[in-house]
């Protein structure tokens, strides 16, 4: 009897199916049929779960990690010209805890430089079968081990500095959010620093916001990532937004649970905007926004005053810059907020007092305020202010912004001349 239990269990066993190995979620963007099927076979031939397998296209790539979470992603970019510019493009949608792995034919050291610099692994094609499970397998030993050019992925931060109150700061934060979460597809979190006031959630289309009240006795040490991110508010499924009311604690104070709180929050984030209007007074603080920012957007209007701050901003933070070693961006942005007949200076007189171009105007739309009280966005308007914006964007994301054809310089430089 026991010989023939023995049998039978010995039986039961061959014959069960095995299950496949689990590795790490894991899935493939594919641009050619031939790495798909070799992806899968791989996968299948040593036993582990093939992974999910998607076209490589924006939109596909921006759906799929909205609805899972990735812990290894294969992109395919054989068919890509520049391998860099679209690993780099597609980083922005990707999560940043996630390990990437870039398939390319691309044989330069300038490639693989600029996918470490993203924090991305590079695997050249064709590779075999062996090579990719041998390459797989070393990427999730790093993942537990916490090693590897992935752990130097974080989320980008910009801050949006007001030269003065009422330059629309708050207006140009809002949007860039908006143009990097909806256009861009990447995670985005806008960060107010108006503890006290201020009408970012205006800017939003979202007046019905509150500030988020913490308990008494909260500290920045006892917050962790799900307590901090309870205090985000849902803008779109890409941007969230914090604000938190600072009514019984002091700036400083303010700040640094602020900064604890996105520290937590932007693992899972692309990008980072922060409001620094000139409502609060940040002036005093130029070493923490240039250790803080990969880019510093200045905002200005064509006013003595606006064009002294920002000169006096911008010139300090080149100083200081240099005897801190790290490599903060200023964009300086001209917003014009009334008729170019009213400013007292122009856009030539600026340029020579800062001592550098501007680099975006934004032109006077006479109907701003009213889009914004009707909850309608300037990025995706059809109004002169939205190509700006847009442009604004990709010079933040480090693309050319694209000059104006002749075409349009002469329809702007006629129409200029009809208004006189």
């Amino acid at each position: 009897m026991a010989v023939l239990e023995l049998s039978e269990l010995l039986k039961s066993e061959t014959t069960a199916p095995s299950k496949p190995k689990d590795m790490a979620s894991t899935v493939l963007f594919y641009q050619s049929q031939e790495c798909s099927e070799l992806v899968a076979e791989a996968y299948r031939f040593e036993g582990y779960t093939v992974p999910d397998i998607r076209e490589n296209k924006d939109s596909v790539i921006s759906d799929y990690v909205q609805e899972h979470n990735p812990e290894i992603v294969l992109l395919e970019l054989n068919d890509s010209a520049h391998v860099a510019e679209d690993a780099g493009r597609i980083s922005r949608m990707l999560p940043n805890h996630a390990s990437v792995i870039v398939i390319g034919q691309e044989d330069a050291i300038s490639t693989i430089r600029s996918l470490k610099e993203l924090g991305f692994y590079y695997l050249f094609w064709p590779v075999s079968k062996q090579e990719l499970i041998d390459f797989v397998t070393g990427v999730a030993e790093n993942r537990l081990r916490q090693r590897g050019p992935g752990q130097n992925r974080k989320a980008k931060y910009i801050g949006v500095y007001g030269s003065k109150g009422g330059v629309g700061t708050s207006l140009i934060a809002a949007e860039i959010s908006y143009l990097l979460a909806d256009s861009m597809s990447a995670m985005c979190v806008l960060v107010n620093h108006n503890y006290n006031g201020g009408n970012l959630d205006v800017m939003l289309a979202h007046d019905d916001l509150s500030k988020r009240v913490l308990q008494a006795g909260t500290i920045a040490a006892s917050l962790d990532s799900t307590a901090a991110k309870a205090l985000l508010s849902d803008i779109t499924e890409r941007l969230s937004y914090l604000a938190l009311d600072g009514e019984s604690r002091s700036h400083e104070e303010m700040r640094d649970l602020t900064d604890n709180i996105v520290e937590l929050v932007a693992k899972d984030s692309n990008f980072v905007v922060e409001d620094l209007s000139a409502s609060v007074d940040f002036s005093r603080h130029l070493s923490w926004m240039i250790e803080r920012y990969d880019s510093l957007i200045v905002v200005i209007e064509p006013s003595v005053s606006s064009v002294r701050d920002a000169n006096r901003v911008v010139s300090e933070i080149k100083k200081q810059r240099v005897e801190l070693d790290h490599p903060l961006r200023v964009l300086v942005v001209l917003n014009q907020r009334q008729p170019e007949k009213f400013n007292s200076m122009t856009s030539v007189e600026i340029e020579k007092y800062l001592g550098s171009k501007i680099d975006i105007t934004i032109p006077f739309v006479p109907q701003i305020n009213q889009m914004k009280l009707y909850q309608n966005h300037i990025y995706n308007s059809k109004t002169k202010a939205a190509k700006p914006l847009q442009h604004l964007v990709k010079l933040i994301m480090g693309e050319q912004a694209s000059k104006a054809t002749f075409i349009q310089k002469l329809t702007t430089l006629v129409g200029s001349q009809l208004k006189k």
